[in-house]
Formats: C-alpha cells, structure tokens, sequence
C-alpha cells in the first residue's frame, strides 16, 4: 500500500474536522462498506469525510489517495487502541480539550447564525470604512506667482493663446524656488497650501490651469495641475467577506461582552509573576 501519511492531516482529522454535508447519492449510501481493514469496516460516510477534509490541503487529491490516508489513519488507530494509548490519562485530557474546544467553535458558529449580517449592513459598514481609509488626492502642482490682479489676467490670456506654461513661469513669476523649474512645485495635498490655492487645486483636472487669478498672502497666482493621484479603494463586492469578517469578530466581542454581564466571574488566586529572561 502506498503510504501518503500527511501529519497536518492527521492533526486535523482528529482535532478540527467537522463533516461537510453529503450529497444526496452520498446520503443515500453513507452506511455502505467501503473498507474493511482486521474487520474494522470505513463507510462511505467515513471516505466522504475524508476526502473533504484532504481536499482541504490537496485540491487536487484522487480518489486513491483518500482511501490510502483512510488505510493510514485506521492502521494507527487500531496501534493505538491496542497500546491502550485510549486508556491513559494524557488521552482523556486532550478529549475534554477537543470537547471544550469543540463546543467553543460551535457556541459562536451558532451566535453568527442566528445573528445574519445582510448586504445592506455591511454596504453601510464598507461607506463608513471607506469614509475613514480614503486619502486626500494629491496634485502635481505649477504656478507663476506676480504681484498683481493685472499681471496675472495677462498671463492667463497668453495661455489661451497658445504660450506654454513652463517658459512663461521662467520669464515671469517671482517665485525664485520654483521659477527656474517651469514653475513647477512638486506634489501636494489642498492641505499643505494656502487655503485659497487648495480650493483651486480641487477643482482642477489634469493639465488644466485656472482661468481667473488666485489671491493667497504670497501674491497673484496663475495654478496649473500637471497631475493628479486619487487613491482606489477595493469595490464592496471585492472586499464584502472581509467586512462581513471584520463585523462578524465586532459580533463575538459582544456575544462575550454579553456572557461576562451575566456571569458570576471570581478570580480566586492570584497568578504568579511572569518571569524576566532579560536578568
């Protein structure tokens, strides 16, 4: 016999696993030997067991490759029944711990099914998420700084003329950091300007100057947005699940909230102080 002997597996299967609904054929047939290994019989419930739980870790497995794991597991544990490995004090332990934590796994599972989070929920959690994730845009900014009204209305009109940015930015602004570089200062937010040239930067698109004069306490300016970055957030449909996820663990600190208002809770010791390593 092949040997497949996964351990993952192995620690799943007998700690973890859950059986996934059969089919209706499989239903149908669940009682009817399968294998028979020193008369021990596996059924067709035991193989479709089995085999949900390897596909887990091997999508890809055949059919062959269950039944060498089933032949495995029931190999060791009838070893282990014959040790009387089931008799030991160190077995009985780890079952109430697989109960306990069994009966964890299911006490939440049953709280999330009775308490369904619908679309329309967590559209409204993702808006609030959204809301609070999305970053101000940022601009590629220019500008020709002049002194007055006049200066800048006549640059304005030589734009839509035809006349490029960058050249008139060295010819006229007074602006000695950004004049030599066509004007050019580098990407900002609305927030790390003056007031009065973010709100014109907002309602700029992509290589479009203003077409009036903007007044700051610096002077005149001609603004001109060479580009522009606006972060995307994932759709709701991409990230619906980790929002159902992230409201589903908000749902389990309440559950627990719940249990401990209505519990009688008593810490009667004290637990020792944790050791230093770092002395």
């Amino acid at each position: 016999m092949k040997m497949l002997l996964k351990i993952t597996y192995l620690i799943l299967g007998t700690l973890v696993f859950i059986a996934s609904p059969l089919s209706a054929e499989e239903a149908e047939n669940n009682g009817t030997p399968k294998i028979t290994i020193n008369g021990h019989i596996l059924t067709q419930q035991n193989y479709a067991n089995a085999r949900a739980l390897l596909k887990k870790i091997n999508p890809h497995a055949k059919q062959q490759e269950v039944i060498d794991e089933m032949i495995s597991r029931e190999l060791l544990r009838q070893d282990a029944t014959k040790q009387g490995i089931d008799k030991q004090p160190m077995f009985e332990q780890r079952i109430a711990e697989f109960r306990n934590n069994l009966l964890i796994s299911m006490a939440m599972r049953e709280y999330l099914r009775q308490h369904p989070i619908n679309d329309e929920v967590l559209q409204k959690e993702y808006d609030n998420l959204v809301a609070k994730a999305k970053r101000p845009p940022k601009f590629k900014m220019a500008h020709i700084l002049v002194e007055t009204e006049a200066e800048a209305k006549a640059i304005i009109v030589e734009l839509q003329a035809g006349k490029e940015f960058g050249p008139l930015a060295k010819e006229k602004s007074t602006d000695s950091v950004s004049k030599d570089k066509e004007g050019s200062l580098g990407w900002v937010t609305e927030k790390q300007v003056p007031p009065e040239v973010g709100k014109a930067l907002g309602q700029l698109e992509k290589d479009q100057y203003t077409a009036t004069p903007v007044k700051s306490a610096f002077g005149w300016h001609v603004i001109k947005v060479e580009d522009k970055q606006e972060e995307r957030l994932p759709s709701f449909e991409a990230v619906k699940e980790k929002v159902r996820e992230r409201m589903q663990n908000q749902q389990m600190q309440d559950y627990l909230k719940e249990l401990e208002a209505k519990a009688d809770v008593q810490i009667l010791t004290t637990p020792l102080p944790e050791k230093d390593d770092s002395q």
